[in-house]
């Protein structure tokens, strides 16, 4: 017999019992033996025998996996985020399993379709829009819910956030006032970006009163390496050297700066660049970036445990934890 292909059915037979006395057993309940029990839990262990998530879906049970929603699996910020989510999973007996919305909608709301009818027990996800009906529906149907990155501003959801506003403050705020501070702005129905604009505008108005915020606003529709470039060859059309540009995430940023190495715009000489994120990879970079670093393994950490606490209790969870961020100085040097 094949170990990997047992089915509750072949193990009930070789254990003379019913699949329901297996079950059962497997699940720690009904009124049986304690020599019975021992005899189907070996038999379970001998044959590698795992229940199905698709079977204990159907019958309501806890498959103890969790489903996981980003905007792109390219997006190096969630290594870290992975690794925080299965430090508090793992000693628990959860795994999860990680789908990519491509920042649409109505993949995104496919891709939760299909975990939750594979029995996925809860959600952490990236919510790529405002208005989330689908994560609200499978909230209700007993399976909760936690946002990281954005959330919708309603006290439907537990979220996990970076302090986007504040962040965006700090990176304008130290931004040189010699250049030209411009900022490269993601999409307007994500609140990460939303709110480190209108952190960035804070600074801008204090600084420069009676400007134009238009003249300093450049939004992208995808927070990307190839949109940071393409977003930094139009400022560099449009404006003179010096230019003080805050990045809306390391992805652009890094962008960016390969535009100015390739058209000869050295690095802060002529343009200075800020990102957000502080991302893992930076630090095999030539050129360090500097950035305002979000705490990726801590927000990994605090959505898995909320989450589990809401699976295992049963109580709603609407809190929003914001996290603190913090101005990594860089040392860019990419020169003429």
């Amino acid at each position: 017999m094949q170990r990997r292909n047992v089915t509750i059915r072949q193990l009930a037979e070789m254990a003379g019992v019913t699949p329901t006395t297996v079950s059962l057993v497997l699940r720690g309940k009904g009124n049986i033996s304690a020599a019975r029990r021992e005899q189907i839990h070996r038999l379970a262990r001998e044959l590698n025998y795992s229940p199905s998530s698709a079977a204990q879906a159907l019958r309501g049970s806890a498959t103890h996996t969790i489903g996981v929603v980003i905007n792109f699996f390219d997006n190096p910020f969630f290594s870290e985020v992975f690794s925080g989510i299965e430090s508090e999973m793992k000693p628990r007996g959860y795994s999860f399993w990680v789908a990519q919305s491509g920042d649409e909608p109505a993949q995104e709301e496919a891709q939760v379709r299909q975990m939750a009818a594979r029995g996925v027990d809860g959600f952490i996800v990236l919510p790529c829009g405002q208005n989330p009906l689908h994560l609200e529906k499978v909230q209700e149907s007993g399976k909760p819910v936690v946002l990281i990155g954005n959330h919708t501003g309603k006290q439907t959801f537990s979220a996990v956030v970076a302090d986007n506003l504040r962040g965006g403050e700090i990176a304008a705020a130290r931004l040189d006032p010699e250049g030209m501070p411009l900022h490269i702005a993601g999409p307007r129905n994500q609140s990460m970006s939303v709110l480190r604009r209108r952190g960035f505008l804070n600074i801008l108005r204090k600084n420069r009163p009676g400007c134009d915020p238009a003249e300093h606003i450049h939004t992208i529709s995808r927070m990307g390496h190839a949109e940071g470039y393409t977003a930094m060859e139009a400022l560099a059309r449009k404006y003179s050297p010096p230019l003080s540009i805050f990045a809306v995430n390391d992805e652009t940023a890094l962008g960016a700066l390969k535009f100015c190495r390739c058209n000869g715009l050295s690095v802060p000489g002529d343009v200075e660049i800020v990102g957000f994120g502080n991302i893992a990879m930076l630090d095999v970079l030539c050129a360090k970036l500097s950035t305002v670093s979000i705490p990726a393994g801590q927000m990994g950490r605090e959505a898995a445990r909320i989450l589990l606490r809401a699976v295992e209790t049963r109580r709603r969870d609407t809190s929003l934890t914001v996290l603190d961020v913090a101005f990594v100085p860089g040392k860019t040097t990419l020169n003429k």
